[in-house]
């Protein structure tokens, strides 16, 4: 199934007769993950001693040796190592040499664990087995490598065809490459709902118009769910990109920069960390501002500038890339996509856009004024898509009057910065108005305008209207605030002449 756990098992056999096996590396396709987290690291000492504590252990391993029709079957096991020629994780593969009354002690096979977390992919280029064991020769036979710990190997969200790769070397030097198929199923079964929260930071004086708010953004996903493989983010249209920010000296990475994990210090806009349960330690990093570009019939043309993530955890680099957009229809809105997202599952995933002096985002008309409401969406690896609209609120910005406006008969306002409460229009030419908010941080309330005022209107006059609006929230002191609007009468109609 799906992203769901399952045993891994490997094996491997030779003829008698064929050159000995001398060494084997595997290749895993994409998604067919470990659960890293959950299991504590042997020792190094340990490790190479083969004499690593059962807590590690993640697995089993059987060989047979020997030539003739009745080779020996010795059972071992697979343990969980640290950092091993470069690689940030190992196995250590510890099978007793006991045959019969022969017992040759403990024979020990290390394999790094290469993480392209890029790609979601492990390959284990393990060392070479030994050939001979107390001067006696083994002639290898077969080896089984059995990943069965509980809560450990899981598969894959995607359903394409793909393979799990072996390369193996004789003791004579030849190499071959083989495969086998692997394909998960089940992928219509597997659900797409992860949790997204938005939120515009910022002391009060990034809130106001041309100034520059932050914003942060929390992610979370159950395990089991589809792998996110693309993240489509609307922004309010409160926010959006400076792209005078970009015009200053340093402070975008050039793409060749930010495929080199080499960004200068000077382009960094926020921070981010993520959790997951193929490792112990959460992945942290910077986040930088990169030019934009795209090639176009062979030349290089300039976009929007876009953002990299840079992480690392537990010796393991994870690189995210978004490039950003305006929107085709009006109001133009800024868009971040996060494409290529690798197969892995994600327990929690925060970035902060920093605020303030050196800001990348803007407000043209203010945060506190202006709707905050994004569209995000979300593609799994599965093939699945979902679409969620998001309230994104912001700092305590206090009652706030959006837009007021007005018809020769009625007065309409929109206000912002409220919550569950009651609201009231009161005015010097408006009766009364009041109505409940349950829950909003956007409401608008209209109130009719006195008789006398509409037959003012009707005759073409023009009329200014005292408006107060007052919040009273369910906990709290109510807040008032004062506004004049000008509403201009109907012009009378020409009459004809007969």
């Amino acid at each position: 199934m799906a992203g769901a756990f399952a045993p891994f098992t490997m094996t491997i056999r030779r003829n008698d007769g064929d050159q000995d096996l001398s060494q084997i590396g595997l290749d895993l396709p994409p998604g067919l993950l470990g659960a890293l987290g959950s299991v504590p690291l042997c020792g190094e000492a340990q490790a190479a001693a083969g004499t690593c504590d059962e807590s590690t252990r993640v697995g089993s391993t059987t060989v047979s040796a020997g030539t003739g029709g009745a080779p020996y079957s010795l059972p071992g096991k697979v343990y969980l190592a640290g950092p091993y020629k470069g690689a940030p994780f190992s196995m250590s593969i510890v099978v007793p040499a006991k045959a019969g009354p022969f017992d040759l002690g403990l024979v020990v096979v290390r394999s790094p664990l290469q993480v392209d977390a890029n790609k979601a992919k492990v390959a284990a280029p393990a060392d070479p087995l030994p050939r001979i064991v107390g001067g006696v020769p083994l002639h290898l036979r077969m080896v089984n490598i059995a990943l069965d710990r509980a809560g450990f190997i899981f598969n894959a969200t995607s359903c394409q065809p793909m393979a799990i790769g072996a390369t193996l070397q004789s003791t004579a030097g030849a190499t071959v490459a083989a495969s086998s198929p692997y394909q998960a199923q089940g992928c219509d079964k597997v659900i797409l709902d992860p949790k997204l929260s938005l939120k515009i930071t910022g002391g009060k004086g990034e809130m106001g118009k041309f100034k520059h708010p932050g914003v942060e953004a929390d992610l979370s996903q159950a395990f089991g769910q589809s792998g996110l493989k693309k993240v489509r983010v609307k922004l309010p249209v409160s926010l959006a990109l400076d792209t005078a920010a970009s015009n200053k000296p340093g402070a975008l990475c050039e793409p060749a920069g930010a495929a080199a994990r080499n960004c200068p210090d000077s382009s960094i806009v926020g921070h981010a960390v993520a959790e997951t349960p193929a490792l112990h330690e959460p992945l942290k990093g910077p986040i930088y501002f990169v030019r934009g570009e795209r090639i176009e019939n062979g030349q290089v043309r300039k976009t929007l500038p876009g953002l990299y993530i840079k992480l690392e955890g537990e010796g393991v680099p994870l690189d995210l890339h978004a490039t950003s957009s305006f929107t085709a229809t009006k109001p133009q809105l800024l868009e971040a996509t996060f494409d290529d997202i690798p197969d892995a599952p994600i327990k929690s995933f925060r970035m902060t856009v920093n605020s303030g002096k050196g800001g990348i985002l803007q407000s043209a008309k203010g945060v506190c004024v202006q709707p905050k409401v994004a569209t995000v969406t979300y593609e799994g690896h599965t093939g699945g898509s979902r679409v969620r609209q998001l309230e994104v609120p912001a700092p305590d910005c206090g009652l706030q009057i959006a837009s007021a406006s007005a018809t020769q008969r009625m007065v309409t306002l929109r206000v912002t910065g409220i919550g569950a409460g009651r609201l009231e229009l009161t005015g010097s030419r408006l009766s009364k108005s009041t109505r409940t908010v349950n829950k909003a941080d956007t409401a608008s309330i209209k109130a009719i305008m006195t008789r006398s005022t509409r037959r003012s209107l009707a005759q073409g006059k023009t009329v200014k209207v005292a408006l107060a609006v007052k919040f009273r929230p369910t906990k709290g002191k109510a807040v008032t605030l004062k506004k004049t609007i000008t509403v201009k009468g109907k012009k009378a109609k020409a009459k004809k002449k007969r």
